[in-house]
């Protein structure tokens, strides 16, 4: 029984860990997003000024 309960722990660990490692991730992404559209909305208008 006391065996059982560990693996339960051990198992909601991990779902916590890939939660947090999902949602790191997750941040990075719409970061790297927003930088990529920065850089499309400054390129395309400098392109409009000239």
């Amino acid at each position: 029984m006391f065996e059982k309960g560990r693996k339960v722990e051990l198992d909601d660990r991990k779902i916590e860990f890939r939660k947090i490692l999902f949602g790191f991730l997750l941040l990075q992404n719409v970061k790297f997003l927003k930088d990529e559209v920065t850089t499309i909305n400054s390129i395309e208008g400098s392109n409009r000024k000239n």
